[in-house]
C-alpha cells in the first residue's frame, strides 16, 4: 500500500484528482483498516471538498475517517479538523 498511497499523493500534488482519487481508493481496497487507508480517506476528503465540491464524496470520506480502526490511525488534531470540515459541510443553524 506504501508504494500506491506514494503514487496517489504524487498526482495529487500536481492536480491529478481523478488518478489520485483512484489510486487512494486502491489503496483503502488493499489495506483496508490500516494507517494507509485512514490517510486516504482524509485525502479523498480533502480533493472532494477543496477541489471538486463532491459533498456527498467528502461527507461519506470524512465520517469514515472518524470511525475505528480508521480514527485509530489519525492524530486528534487531524480528527479535529474531520470534524471541522463536516461541520463545513453540514452546518448547524
Amino acid at each position: 500500500p506504501e508504494s500506491l498511497y506514494d503514487r496517489a499523493e504524487q498526482a495529487r500534488l500536481v492536480l491529478r484528482n481523478a488518478e489520485a482519487l483512484q489510486l487512494y481508493d486502491q489503496v483503502i481496497a488493499a489495506a483496508p483498516g490500516t494507517p494507509w487507508a485512514a490517510r486516504s480517506q482524509l485525502r479523498i476528503g480533502e480533493i472532494a471538498l477543496e477541489r471538486l465540491r463532491d459533498l456527498p464524496r467528502a461527507r461519506t470520506a470524512f465520517r469514515a475517517c472518524l470511525e475505528p480502526p480508521l480514527s485509530n490511525h489519525l492524530t486528534e488534531v487531524e480528527l479535529q479538523a474531520v470534524r471541522a470540515r463536516l461541520k463545513e459541510i453540514d452546518p448547524k443553524p
